[in-house]
């Protein structure tokens, strides 16, 4: 279980220097698939939002029983820093939080993805990278459909 904890920690660790991932920051739209490896996938959906304000929703499957996560991350001086979580456990399906440009001072949102792994262990996903200018007035959901192999 050690190594278990050891390898995600570095997986989460190897990320690219903020620099590096705020000049590549995305912008989303309308639908797609952005992980399937066999074990999990998970998908996105830009929908219209509130003017002025970017949504960003995480959603799981009727299926999914073990908790999930997005850790969502400002850059500030070259730096990487948590600024909300969202996350859904025990029951819950369903998790949304409000942002506005002011929230991400730079511009750049990083997204860390993360599941309950093996005796409930953080494990983590990936990362994906948000422009705020361009998702400003829009809802974004990020639906895990499935997390292991034996799900369709």
């Amino acid at each position: 279980m050690t190594q278990q904890i050891q390898e995600s920690t570095d997986r989460a660790l190897d990320h690219p220097p903020a620099e590096q991932l705020a000049s590549s920051g995305a912008a989303l739209q309308g639908s797609g698939t952005f992980v399937d490896n066999g074990w999990d996938r998970w998908h996105y959906l830009v929908l219209p939002g509130a003017p002025g304000v970017l949504t960003l929703q995480l959603q799981i499957a009727d299926v999914i029983t073990w908790w999930k996560r997005i850790e969502v991350h400002a850059s500030f001086f070259g730096y990487w820093f948590p600024i909300r979580r969202l996350e859904t456990a025990n029951g819950t399906k369903t998790a949304s939080v409000d942002l506005t440009a002011a929230d991400a001072q730079s511009g750049t949102l990083k997204l860390d993805f993360w599941k309950a792994g093996f005796l409930g262990v953080p494990s983590y996903i990936t990362t994906q990278v948000l422009d705020v200018e361009c998702h400003l007035g829009k809802t974004v959901v990020f639906l895990c459909s499935r997390d292991n192999p034996s799900q369709p």
